[in-house]
């Protein structure tokens, strides 16, 4: 089952991401980081995006929560926490 982006509207034409495993459609071809985000709900002070294109290509989104990503049909993204990892 496909959870769906609260910005998509009836009948519109809608594009299929993964952001860590879990999919999620949107309406936009171009959407922020921050939003990227927000659907997985996490926050830009927190996370950050990598973009995995193919087997090798990452993209990092660090600095800027407002950069735009193009999105493609099958994008796939994945979070990443920016504080310390407690070592147990």
């Amino acid at each position: 089952m496909t959870e769906q982006a609260s910005k998509t509207t009836p009948n519109a034409k809608t594009t299929e991401i993964t952001i860590d495993e879990q999919p999620y459609e949107v309406e936009d071809k171009e959407t922020a980081v921050s939003e990227i985000l927000a659907l997985a709900g996490k926050g830009f002070d927190s996370y950050y995006l990598v973009q995995i294109k193919g087997k090798k290509e990452r993209t990092r989104y660090e600095e800027d929560p407002a950069e735009l990503v193009k999105l493609h049909e099958g994008s796939k993204f994945v979070t990443v926490f920016r504080g310390e990892t407690p070592v147990s």
